[in-house]
Protein backbone atom coordinates (compact mmCIF):
# COMPACT_ATOMS: atom_id res chain seq x y z
CA UNK A 1 0.00 0.00 0.00
CA UNK A 2 1.22 3.54 -0.56
CA UNK A 3 2.13 5.64 2.34
CA UNK A 4 -0.89 8.03 2.06
CA UNK A 5 -3.32 4.63 2.49
CA UNK A 6 -1.16 3.80 5.64
CA UNK A 7 -1.92 7.26 6.90
CA UNK A 8 -5.32 7.69 6.20
CA UNK A 9 -5.80 4.13 7.88
CA UNK A 10 -4.50 5.73 11.09
CA UNK A 11 -6.58 8.70 10.88
CA UNK A 12 -9.40 6.48 10.71
CA UNK A 13 -8.17 4.50 13.61
CA UNK A 14 -7.72 7.18 15.67
CA UNK A 15 -10.61 8.62 15.14
CA UNK A 16 -12.71 6.07 15.89
CA UNK A 17 -10.71 5.19 19.04
CA UNK A 18 -11.17 8.81 20.01
CA UNK A 19 -14.55 8.81 19.62
CA UNK A 20 -15.49 5.79 21.56
CA UNK A 21 -13.15 7.11 24.87
CA UNK A 22 -15.11 10.28 24.30
CA UNK A 23 -18.63 8.64 24.57
CA UNK A 24 -17.30 6.65 27.54
CA UNK A 25 -16.26 9.59 29.88
CA UNK A 26 -19.88 11.04 28.41
CA UNK A 27 -21.09 8.14 30.48
CA UNK A 28 -22.20 5.86 27.60
CA UNK A 29 -22.03 2.13 27.05
CA UNK A 30 -19.07 0.79 25.30
CA UNK A 31 -20.95 -0.24 22.12
CA UNK A 32 -23.24 2.72 21.65
CA UNK A 33 -19.96 5.05 22.04
CA UNK A 34 -18.36 2.33 19.19
CA UNK A 35 -21.00 2.88 16.92
CA UNK A 36 -21.58 6.58 17.16
CA UNK A 37 -17.60 6.73 16.31
CA UNK A 38 -18.26 4.87 12.64
CA UNK A 39 -21.68 6.29 12.48
CA UNK A 40 -20.90 10.12 12.22
CA UNK A 41 -17.64 9.91 10.57
CA UNK A 42 -19.88 7.90 7.82
CA UNK A 43 -22.81 10.39 7.55
CA UNK A 44 -20.36 13.54 7.32
CA UNK A 45 -18.48 11.40 4.55
CA UNK A 46 -21.81 10.63 2.62
CA UNK A 47 -22.91 14.31 2.92
CA UNK A 48 -19.46 15.97 1.70
CA UNK A 49 -19.56 12.88 -0.71
CA UNK A 50 -23.28 13.85 -1.85
CA UNK A 51 -22.57 17.45 -2.33
CA UNK A 52 -19.37 16.67 -5.05
CA UNK A 53 -21.35 14.92 -6.92
CA UNK A 54 -24.43 17.46 -7.03
CA UNK A 55 -21.42 19.86 -8.21
CA UNK A 56 -20.28 17.62 -10.76
CA UNK A 57 -16.69 17.84 -9.28
CA UNK A 58 -14.69 14.32 -10.33
CA UNK A 59 -13.72 12.01 -7.52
Amino acid sequence: MQRQHWLGLFALVTLVLAGTALGRVLGMRLGDSFFLAIFVPTLVGWWIGRGNQRKGVPS
